[in-house]
């Protein structure tokens, strides 16, 4: 079995993206805290921001576990590919 650096695995570029998306999505959530409001014409949350807040928190725990599994899955030894 030849172990070296290949190109990592779709899973891998699909759970960068992920990250990367959550980290965006987190970002535009703090910067504009009301957004749920904006987008939907609704108050759910009665103005109060829990519904945001609930939001960024569940954004922000699939960023880093998306984060992690890149980074393990790019540790990960791959085979090479058959010539």
């Amino acid at each position: 079995m030849n172990i070296s650096r290949t190109r990592p695995r779709k899973r891998f570029w699909i759970e960068v993206v992920s990250a990367a998306t959550g980290l965006v999505l987190v970002a535009a959530n703090l910067l504009v805290p009301d957004w749920i409001e904006v987008l939907g014409g609704a108050d759910l949350d009665h103005r109060s921001g829990a519904l945001e807040w609930g939001v960024t928190a569940a954004l922000l725990l699939i960023t880093i576990v998306s984060g992690t599994v890149a980074a393990a899955e790019w540790r990960r030894p791959r085979q090479a590919a058959p010539l």
